[in-house]
């Protein structure tokens, strides 16, 4: 009996201890499952930009043609020759997110974000560019352009063209900085460029010092002297909103109270090749310092923009809080890539232009035509089809007369006809000579 009392007595505890354990489960499962519903929660039906920039911090490519330019100081000195430097990143080169024109790819992983982050299928827009059709991560609440696509075309120089569609008028342009070399700006402007951004200067990766690129003085000068709209742009790497506007300071300062034409434009792009200062910087204190560096710009009288490809766009920049700054776009393809808005277009880094002795960036900048510009316009273009119209007229004219003249002339001059000779026997006779009485 003790055998089996023992036994019992153990059986009994076994139940004791399952249904505590079952009870401790229970209340775990309802705890995690309340921070689960807190979290779902959190995400359901926001943003999936914001949602990414919050939970989601990328490496973060710029698909600019800029060459990153930061600089590791040493001792904080200025830059000594053969100081690394990031290597220019390509808006080709691989971003991190599956190429825009694989479709099932881009499809695949839009999805698997939309269903890990609890995301609405509506906050992912759907477009159709150039025939290949695939989704963007695009927040509802920023402006998108209304661009014709289809009237972007490049022409027989190489350049890109908006044709075709009457809203807005266009005007190429190019940036540059020390990496260009030494500019002809006079050649430049006759190559049809009407513009140019100048890099006015750029803070260092590693310590963090500003410095002045070394042929802005001289890109200034030459480019106004050539009579180009001039904007600037300074390659950014602050790391807190206080650096942004030490940055925004300085280009006020180098200015001087310079006329421009064009914005002042913030350049901020991760560092590929080293260590830097910004590797942790986040994407909402990255849209913070740009709109710091931006507030500071407008409030010392000038226009405020900053760059950004259609990653940093999506993935870092919080574009909400930056609808008030001209939006340079940086995308290399035949057609923007981004339904966002913009009024500059960075299209390609293999421009050529005389006057410029390596391959340069070029931009196409879309201006609004109000509606009395397109009323000028239309009077213009219906003046002009008249004027074609009557010259064209007054040549057929002219031709017609001229055939006619010639024809005249050539009457006139022509060989008279000699009379044809009759056939034998049908000769006319000479009368005979009377004779001489005389004779």
């Amino acid at each position: 009996m003790d055998n089996r009392r023992e036994h019992t007595g153990r059986s009994r505890m076994s139940k004791k201890k399952f249904m505590l354990y079952m009870v401790a489960a229970a209340l775990f499962g309802v705890v995690i499952g309340i921070l689960i519903g807190m979290l779902l929660a959190r995400h359901e039906n926001r943003p999936v930009e914001t949602v990414i920039q919050e939970e989601i911090q990328t490496e973060g490519s710029q698909s600019t043609s800029e060459e990153t330019e930061g600089t590791e100081e040493a001792g904080g000195t200025s830059v000594q020759e053969g100081t690394e430097t990031p290597e220019e990143i390509s808006g080709s080169e691989e971003s991190g997110m599956p190429e825009l024109t694989d479709a099932d790819a881009y499809e695949t992983f839009l999805q698997e974000a939309a269903e890990e982050k609890n995301v609405s299928a509506a906050n992912v827009d759907l477009l159709v560019v150039a025939g290949e059709i695939y989704s963007k991560l695009f927040n509802s609440t920023y402006p998108k352009h209304n661009y014709d696509l289809s009237a972007f075309a490049w022409n027989e120089n190489g350049r890109m063209m908006y044709t075709g569609n009457k809203a807005y008028r266009t005007r190429t342009g190019i940036d540059v900085s020390e990496f260009n070399g030494d500019i002809d700006w006079e050649k430049v402007r006759d190559d049809g460029i009407d513009f140019v951004f100048i890099r006015m200067g750029y803070r260092g990766y590693g310590e963090g010092d500003i410095y002045e690129d070394a042929t802005f003085a001289a890109n200034l000068a030459g480019a106004q002297a050539a009579g180009l709209d001039v904007g600037i742009y300074f390659f950014a790497q602050a790391v807190s909103e206080e650096e942004a506007e030490e940055e925004a300071q300085y280009v006020i300062d180098r200015l001087g109270g310079t006329e421009l034409q064009m914005p002042i434009v913030y350049d901020v792009e991760p560092i590929r090749t080293d260590d830097a200062r910004t590797d942790k910087v986040t994407g909402r204190q990255f849209t913070k310092n740009t709109a710091a560096f931006c507030r500071k710009i407008e409030e010392n009288g000038y226009e405020a923009g900053y760059y950004a490809n259609l990653k940093w766009e999506v993935f870092m920049l919080d574009m909400r809080e930056l609808t008030d700054y001209t939006m340079w776009y940086a995308g290399y393809a035949d057609q923007p890539q981004t339904a966002y808005d913009f009024s500059i277009w960075q299209y390609t880094d293999q421009g050529a232009v005389d006057g410029v002795p390596t391959n340069v960036d070029m931009d196409l900048q879309l201006i609004p035509v109000t509606p009395e510009e397109a009323a000028e316009i239309e009077a213009a273009e219906k003046k002009a089809a008249e004027e074609a119209a009557k010259a064209a007229e007054e040549e057929a004219k002219r031709a017609e007369e001229e055939a006619k003249k010639a024809a005249e002339e050539g009457a006139e001059d022509a060989p008279q006809e000699q009379p044809a000779e009759k056939a034998d026997g049908d000769a006319v006779q000479e009368p005979e000579p009377v004779p001489d009485a005389e004779a």
